[in-house]
């Protein structure tokens, strides 16, 4: 993947990701071309680790850390799961109404989240390869 660099922030980068033309019209696209465009055709936002030191308006090709997608996917869907199931079953355990126990489970289900975004706002898997 590449993009382009539009700000600089401490040791990370902000950039809005592209398709490299050049190569897509050799081997064709990959298909992450079009998982990146969104509703107004502009392609996603990321941040990621500035291991080059890139500047803004850099072009730089990016990298995804070791087991990024396991890892995201047990901290934002497996944490949250099974902290909704204790909760039931601490909801359960106080012999409380299924539709209380519920309610309980939900609201912890909403907590969970909003705090995995708030401790994980600036955690990327991404980082720089490479640039021109």
């Amino acid at each position: 993947m590449k993009g382009r660099v539009l700000k600089v922030i401490d040791d990370k980068v902000e950039l809005r990701l592209f398709c490299d033309a050049k190569k897509a019209s050799m081997d064709g696209h990959c298909g992450a071309c079009q998982a990146l465009k969104t509703e107004n055709n502009n392609s996603d936002i990321i941040i990621a680790q500035n291991t080059i030191n890139a500047k803004i308006g850099d072009e730089v090709e990016l990298g995804l850390k070791e087991h990024a997608e396991l890892k995201s996917a047990t901290i934002l869907l497996m944490v949250p799961l099974a902290i909704f199931i204790v909760a039931l079953g601490v909801a359960n355990g106080l012999h409380l109404s299924v539709w209380a126990s519920v309610l309980i489970g939900v609201l912890t289900l909403g907590i969970t989240y909003a705090s995995v975004k708030l401790i994980y706002k600036n955690k990327t898997y991404y980082y720089l390869l490479g640039g021109k």
